[in-house]
C-alpha cells in the first residue's frame, strides 16, 4: 500500500506542478472537439476520437492532464495487482507488484501525463489489456471480458496504430477458439470467439473512421518525403503505378545533399499550384498504394527500420526525454526498468529459459505474455512503416508492450510456486 501511495502521490505532484505541455497536435485535439457529440466530424474527424473527446469532457489543459494522470494510476494499479494476485506468497506478491509500478514510474511512461498527447490513454488502456488478459487465460467472464474490450476499444480509439494490435489479437482470439473446439471444449470456445468477434468489431469500427476521414494521408505524406522521394528506383516504382510528376521529384532527389548523419528529406510543397497533381494523388491513391508497396516488399518492411540514419525527420534525433520538457524524473529507476533494447532481447531469452527450466512453459499467464511481446513487436513495425516524422514518440506504445510482455514473463518464471492460486 505504501509502494502504491508513493506511485499515485509522485505522478499527481508531477502533473500538478507542471507546467502542462502543449503540441501542435493539441491544437487539432481542440479543433476535433468543438464538433457536437454525436457526429461523424468528432467520432470519425481529423484525429481519431479518444483525445478530442476527453477535452470536450475536461476542455482544460490541467484538467486533461490530471484527468489522463488518474486513469494511468488506476490502470496500472490494476495491472500490478493482478500481477501480485497471481503469486499466492505476499513476498513474492508484494515483490511483483513493486516492480510492475516500478516499471510504471519510469520517465518513459509517465513523461506522457503532464503533454496533451494521446500516448498517456494509450499506455493506460494497453496496461489494463495486459490486466485483463492475465484474468481471461484463466477464467473467461463477462466482466473481465468487459473490461478487456473496453481497454481495446480505447486503445484502437487512441491512436489509429492501434487498430492493427487490436486486429492481430481479434485473430489470435478466433485462432484460439477454433483450438478450443477441436480439443473438445465447445463452451471455452464459443466464450473465445465472442471475444475475437467483438475485437473484430472494434477495429473494423474505428478503421471505418480512419480511412472514411483520410486523415492518415499527411502521414503517408510524411513516409514518402523520407523514404521514397530521396530514392529513384522508388519513384519509378510508384510512377509506374500512376503517381504523377515522377520527372520533377527525381530532379528534387538529384539536386538533394545527403547528409551522413540524418536522412534525407524530400517534401515538395503540396499547397501550391506546382504539385496540385501530385497533392490529388496522395488525397486519392497514395494509401493503398503504399500498403500495395508494403506487402510486395516484405524485404524492406524489416529491413529499412534499421538503416543508418534512420529514415525519419522531426524525432528529436529519437530523444524521448526531449518530450518530458525541461526535466526528466526518476532517472535511476528509469534506467533500470527500462534499459536499452539490446538487453530488454537478453533479457526476453533469460526469462524463455528459465520458464524452460522450471517447467513453466504450460503457464497460461507466460504463454500469453510471449503472445503479446510477438504482437508488441510487429506493432513498433507497423507504427514506423505509418510515419515518417516522429518515429521514436509513434513507436512507444509497441515499446512498452514488448518490454512489459518481458517483465510479467520474468516475474512468473521467477516467482512462480505451485502454490499459486488458480
Amino acid at each position: 500500500m505504501t509502494a502504491w501511495g508513493l506511485f499515485a502521490a509522485y505522478l499527481i505532484w508531477r502533473v500538478v506542478e507542471g507546467p502542462v505541455l502543449t503540441w501542435q497536435d493539441t491544437t487539432s485535439y481542440m479543433a476535433v472537439a468543438r464538433h457536437p457529440f454525436p457526429s461523424a466530424a468528432l467520432l470519425g474527424g481529423a484525429r481519431a476520437p479518444v483525445e478530442p473527446l476527453l477535452w470536450k469532457l475536461t476542455g482544460t489543459e490541467t484538467r486533461y492532464a490530471l484527468t489522463q494522470t488518474v486513469i494511468a494510476i488506476v490502470a496500472w494499479s490494476v495491472l500490478a495487482a493482478t500481477v501480485a494476485w497471481r503469486l499466492r506468497s505476499p513476498w513474492r506478491s508484494l515483490l511483483a507488484g513493486v516492480v510492475v509500478l516500478s516499471f510504471a514510474s519510469t520517465w518513459q511512461v509517465i513523461e506522457w501525463d503532464w503533454s496533451v498527447l494521446s500516448e498517456s490513454i494509450s499506455l493506460s488502456a494497453l496496461a489494463l489489456m495486459f490486466a485483463a488478459i492475465l484474468w481471461l487465460v484463466q477464467r473467461v467472464t463477462l466482466p473481465r471480458a468487459a473490461v478487456f474490450l473496453l481497454a481495446s476499444l480505447v486503445y484502437a480509439g487512441a491512436r489509429d496504430p492501434g487498430i492493427w494490435v487490436v486486429a492481430m489479437l481479434a485473430v489470435i482470439a478466433c485462432a484460439l477458439a477454433l483450438a478450443r473446439l477441436i480439443a473438445g471444449g465447445p463452451r471455452r470456445a464459443a466464450r473465445t470467439a465472442l471475444i475475437g468477434l467483438a475485437l473484430l468489431s472494434i477495429a473494423g469500427v474505428t478503421e471505418l473512421g480512419a480511412v472514411s476521414s483520410n486523415r492518415n494521408v499527411i502521414n503517408v505524406e510524411d513516409v514518402f518525403d523520407v523514404r521514397v522521394f530521396p530514392f529513384p528506383q522508388r519513384i519509378a516504382w510508384f510512377a509506374a503505378r500512376g503517381m504523377p510528376q515522377s520527372a520533377a521529384l527525381d530532379s528534387l532527389a538529384a539536386s538533394a545533399q545527403p547528409n551522413r548523419k540524418s536522412a534525407t528529406v524530400i517534401a515538395p510543397h503540396l499547397g501550391g499550384r506546382q504539385w496540385r497533381a501530385l497533392s490529388t494523388w496522395f488525397n486519392r491513391k497514395s494509401q493503398v498504394l503504399y500498403l500495395e508497396y508494403l506487402l510486395t516488399h516484405p524485404g524492406y518492411d524489416v529491413t529499412a527500420p534499421f538503416v543508418s540514419p534512420e529514415l525519419t525527420f522531426n524525432d528529436a534525433n529519437g530523444n524521448l526525454a526531449f518530450y518530458a520538457g525541461p526535466y526528466t524524473p526518476l532517472p535511476v529507476i528509469s534506467a533500470i526498468m527500462f534499459p536499452p533494447g539490446d538487453v530488454i532481447a537478453v533479457l526476453g531469452l533469460l526469462s524463455a529459459s528459465l520458464a524452460v527450466a522450471r517447467r513453466l512453459t504450460r503457464l497460461t499467464e507466460i504463454r500469453a505474455m510471449v503472445v503479446m511481446a510477438i504482437v508488441g513487436m510487429l506493432a513498433i513495425l507497423i507504427a514506423w512503416q505509418g510515419d515518417g516524422m516522429e518515429v521514436a514518440r509513434h513507436t512507444i506504445e509497441g515499446n512498452v508492450e514488448v518490454r512489459l510482455a518481458v517483465l510479467v514473463t520474468m516475474l512468473f518464471a521467477l516467482l512462480w510456486s505451485p502454490r499459486a492460486r488458480t
